[in-house]
């Protein structure tokens, strides 16, 4: 037997406004790229979703953090409100990212020289 909700004609109106307006301003931050757009200011919700849509993942307080640490480049608006440039956001999560070591690489040799003593550990 399905559940039957009884609601208003006004009522849902408002949940599918709510819901709609929801869905335009995520598209409006996926098309405020710097591919479309040479330079975008953004405000701290804005930054987090452009990175996270970049694949930067980086939680509210963590970004809250850093900002306030002065290691997120940010301009301060009438001394209270943050905004980012998105060019300066993506180049600084650019410079967070480790080069890949080549296969023939330290980093490679290191790995599997643990691997290979784990496999000698679990035979004995």
């Amino acid at each position: 037997m399905e559940t039957v909700i009884v609601t208003t004609e006004s009522q849902i109106a408002a949940i599918i406004k709510r819901e709609v307006r929801a869905e335009f301003q995520n598209l409006l931050l996926l098309l405020k790229t710097p591919e479309t757009e040479s330079d975008v200011m953004l405000n701290s919700k804005e930054a987090i979703v452009l990175l996270q849509n970049k694949g930067y993942g980086i939680s509210k307080s963590s970004f809250a953090k850093e900002s306030a640490a002065g290691n997120i480049p940010c301009k301060r608006f009438r001394n209270r409100r943050l905004l980012y440039s998105s060019k300066e956001l993506l180049t600084w999560a650019d410079g967070l990212c480790e080069p890949i070591v080549n296969i023939n690489g330290e980093a490679t040799l290191s790995l599997a020289k643990v691997a290979s003593r784990k496999m000698k550990h679990r035979k004995n």
